[in-house]
């Protein structure tokens, strides 16, 4: 007997600069594993903030099809370095 379930696995790496933003689409729930920062920062004393936005997919119940999922945000991290 096959005990093992075939599973679909999605690996993404992203390298945001300070400002920009990243629009992603998905069908499925997001699972962030890891967030930090990169090798070389331009201010040893500064700390980054990493927010994250997003709008829940309309009800397909909803009447008003024109009006736009409201859009929620949460800071999910905030790093400086040096700091653990």
């Amino acid at each position: 007997m096959n005990f093992f379930k075939c599973v679909t696995c999605f690996f993404r790496s992203l390298d945001l600069a300070p400002g920009q933003e990243e629009v992603v689409m998905t069908e499925a729930d997001v699972r962030i594993s890891n967030v930090s920062l990169g090798e070389k920062l331009v201010d040893q004393d500064g700390r980054t903030v990493v927010k994250i936005s997003y709008s829940k997919p309309a009800d397909e119940s909803d009447e008003e099809e024109d009006e736009e999922s409201p859009i929620s945000s949460f800071i999910l991290c905030s790093l400086t370095a040096g700091k653990v």
